[in-house]
């Protein structure tokens, strides 16, 4: 009876959420490596200055320094087409420096310096908006 539907197919890989670590210590790119790696999300190392990556290759994170020259990686990501619903991870020391950013729409702020705790709780508490698990989020009322 198997033999009358075919050979069976092989199961597809869903390919990992990838997040893009802009301009880190190696510390800072360390840790959050490994706490990403924990929930499935592979992180990318790149710089401030390779916007243009941003615009050929689909990020689902990006975590970057809030800093000089923060703004122009910021508006490529929110202007790019595939990157436009990116989730933004900023790392910076007080609520006022996140205000200067607040256009782009920062979803999530490290504080510096990184701990292991704090930034492992943070990525437990948004790692399924990074995957697009939007049903976690957002409750929309449906009557039928």
């Amino acid at each position: 009876m198997e033999k009358a539907f075919g050979p069976p197919t092989p199961p597809v890989k869903k390919a990992a959420a990838r997040a893009a670590l802009v301009d880190l210590k190696d510390s800072s790119r360390a840790l959050l490596t490994e706490c990403f790696r924990q929930f499935g999300i592979e992180s990318v190392v790149t710089s401030a200055g390779s916007v243009d990556r941003l615009r050929q290759e689909k990020f689902e994170a990006c975590v970057l320094n809030l800093r000089a020259g923060a703004e122009n990686f910021m508006d490529a990501a929110r202007t790019s087409p595939s990157n436009s619903r990116i989730v933004l991870y900023g790392i910076g020391g007080n609520a006022q420096e996140a205000m200067r950013y607040s256009k782009f729409g920062i979803n999530a702020m490290f504080h510096e310096p990184l701990e292991r705790p704090a930034a492992l709780k943070l990525v437990r508490a948004t790692h399924m908006l990074v995957l697009h698990e939007f049903r976690r989020y957002a409750r929309i009322p449906i009557m039928t």
